[in-house]
């Protein structure tokens, strides 16, 4: 099932990746997208259901994403005592906007996806204040620093391409 997952995301790129004439010959984007848990009682074009690949946990998320790979400054995976994770470092805009959203939405689930594939989900305990939120992956644990190192390159050409305009 895990290794399914990595499939499904080189698809997912491969099915984006022509349509970006801008990115470089052997850069494989990660495409990053934070979703908010909503009420599965709002109308259905406001909502999606999420199914996470290994806990098979359902999320009803917004049918916006509320974040996105432009939003990252960093990625890295860490070791914990459950496995390996990834945290994120959002951008000083973007943390401001992660506070306001986890002030909010407090009890709620945000949901990781790479490249269209929930991959991850974190439980909003309370508001985050240093820009930083941190995911268990529900990939192959082999696979974790490698998907942190991706979004990584994507989040630096980025910011070099924003800091070139």
């Amino acid at each position: 099932m895990r290794q399914i997952s990595l499939w499904a995301l080189l698809l997912g790129f491969l099915l984006v990746a022509p349509g970006c004439n801008s990115v470089d010959k052997g850069f494989n984007p990660y495409l990053v997208r934070l979703y908010i848990e909503e009420s599965p009682n709002l109308p259905a074009s406001h909502v999606t259901d999420m199914v996470l690949p290994v806990s098979g946990s359902h999320v009803t998320v917004r049918s916006r994403p509320v974040f996105g790979e432009w939003d990252i400054l960093r990625a890295r995976d860490f070791d914990t005592e459950f496995g390996p994770a990834i945290v994120l470092l959002f951008t000083q805009d973007a943390a401001s906007d992660l506070y306001r959203t986890t002030i909010s939405n407090q009890g709620r689930r945000m949901v990781l996806t790479i490249n269209g594939l929930a991959v991850g989900s974190q439980y909003i305990a309370g508001p985050i204040e240093d820009g930083r939120m941190s995911f268990f992956m529900e990939i192959d644990d082999a696979e974790v620093r490698e998907v942190a190192e991706g979004i990584q390159r994507t989040s630096t050409e980025i910011q070099k391409r924003a800091n070139k305009r």
